[in-house]
């Protein structure tokens, strides 16, 4: 018995090394995609499908912030989002995309779709890192002269996270179910995006946010 091999056990292992090889390789040519969607929405041009899906990429130059300030480091492609003296309860920013001005009737499958970005902490008024645990998103509509109506539900964030926190110093992605956020057939359409720190704001952390999108299935 001694000196037997196996050959089913090495078949078994070369099997798993090239499942993991695909699956490196089919997350690698997503995020290739993803980045090939941000920069044809910045040319103006629309996303096409990948794997089924529309990616509706939102770009984050036209940003604003209400008790924080925000930066847009045209280099990485990152939102930069600072907190100060200022921030408080509901502090927050919103970042506009005029260009959108969709209305939920022209996303038949939306409520299968997620709102999908990646989004690091940052320090506080302190300088101290800080993980991101409260806060919240919705979308809205923004008009000539600034005012903002909410059409959908605001939906805490942080719990769809890759391990239910946004870290303090490394990316983590976070998908939002669509569902969740409940935008109503027939309402305003939408052309910004509100992020707000949740109760008391005097504590919160910065944070970093890139690669903004909708993921949303063809019908």
């Amino acid at each position: 018995m001694f000196g037997l091999k196996f050959p089913f056990n090495n078949r078994k292992k070369e099997q798993m090394k090239q499942k993991r090889k695909n699956e490196e390789l089919r997350s690698t040519m997503k995020r290739s995609f993803i980045i090939a969607a941000v920069v044809l929405a910045s040319l103006g041009i629309s996303s096409p499908l990948f794997g089924g899906e529309q990616v509706c990429s939102w770009d984050l130059t036209d940003s604003g912030g209400f008790g924080t300030k925000t930066h847009f480091q045209s280099s990485t492609g990152e939102l930069i989002v600072s907190v100060d003296e200022n921030t408080g309860a509901w502090s927050g920013l919103h970042i506009g995309n005029p260009s959108f001005q969709k209305n939920s009737t022209d996303f038949p499958t939306w409520n299968k779709g997620f709102l999908v970005f990646e989004m690091k902490g940052g320090p506080d008024k302190e300088g101290k890192l800080c993980e991101i645990r409260k806060c919240q998103i919705f979308l809205a509509y923004r008009n000539e002269e600034g005012k903002l109506t909410a059409p959908t539900a605001a939906v805490q964030f942080p719990r769809y996270a890759e391990n239910g926190v946004i870290p303090a110093d490394s990316f983590a992605t976070v998908r939002v179910p669509l569902k969740k956020i409940n935008w109503k057939e027939s309402e305003s359409p939408i052309n910004t995006i509100v992020i707000q720190f949740s109760g008391n704001g005097k504590t919160a952390g910065g944070f970093t946010i890139r690669n903004l999108r909708f993921e949303i299935p063809e019908e």
